[in-house]
């Protein structure tokens, strides 16, 4: 939400702003879904995961690039409307938009990538598993940093 505040003082537009807040809800409430769905019980023991993991993942990646492609956007057309000195300011923006929130975003598109190759009828852990692991590890410390 911290992105989407910055996202709606660059932009003045409810439209894409109402448009990522409904993908972030949706992630948020697939992840709940997924939880709830996926919890082990003594019949299931976890040996299925949940299809609101992948859609989660996926609502969350979409999110996450729109987030940046649209972000960048309007730095890039606000810094063409601007007076020279505020160009520069935004030109430095524009490159902090892809340091913090670019690889956050890469970040999300590998634990989808993993985690839907990962799935795909193994019952073990395997190399693919332990990348969707360590890829979802990381964006939450990327989203601390970039949000610093």
């Amino acid at each position: 939400m911290f992105f989407c505040h910055r996202l709606w003082a660059i932009s003045k537009n409810i439209y894409i702003i109402g448009v990522l807040v409904l993908f972030f809800l949706f992630a948020v409430l697939a992840a709940l879904l997924g939880v709830v769905i996926a919890a082990p019980t003594v019949q299931n023991e976890a040996k299925h995961q949940s299809p609101w993991v992948p859609v989660h993942l996926g609502s969350v990646f979409a999110g996450d690039f729109l987030l940046c492609s649209t972000t960048s956007f309007f730095l890039l057309t606000r810094s063409k409307q601007a007076l020279p000195q505020t160009a520069g300011m935004l030109n430095a923006i524009l490159k902090l938009t892809f340091q913090s929130v670019a690889p956050a975003a890469i970040c999300a598109m590998i634990n989808l990538i993993c985690n839907l190759i990962s799935n795909r009828g193994s019952t073990t852990a395997n190399a693919w598993s332990l990348m969707a692991i360590t890829s979802n590890e990381l964006p939450s410390k990327l989203y601390a940093i970039s949000a610093l």
